[in-house]
């Protein structure tokens, strides 16, 4: 994500995923994720969850997230998550469940909750 008037094309959020066949096989992958994470940074703030999507009702999210409290920002963050969409969301607008991974400052993070 970058900001559309930035001639300095400063990277505000990477996102990443692939698809997956099923919950546990997201989790599995999740994990191994997080714990590489884990092994790379010092004190993070981690918080793990289930929550339904809050786009598409019956959809899930199961979210392992962490957070930066030194950063410049207080919202920085990586998120790991499984996305689980029930069979209407999946036809209605094509989706399939995912593992997504998500490198976010502060500023893309409170732009996307503000929208």
């Amino acid at each position: 994500m970058l900001k559309r008037s930035d001639k300095n094309f400063k990277i505000y959020m990477i996102r990443a995923g692939i698809f997956i066949k099923n919950l546990k096989e997201c989790q599995t992958l999740r994990d191994n994720i997080v714990k590489e994470i884990k092994s790379i940074f010092l004190n993070p703030i981690y918080q793990s969850g289930k929550q339904e999507h809050y786009l598409y009702p019956n959809s899930f999210q199961y979210i392992s997230q962490f957070m930066f409290k030194n950063s410049v920002h207080k919202y920085d963050n990586i998120r790991v998550s499984c996305y689980i969409f029930d069979e209407d969301t999946k036809k209605t607008h094509n989706f399939g469940d995912n593992l997504s991974v998500i490198v976010q400052s502060g500023i893309a993070a409170e732009w996307i909750e503000n929208r």
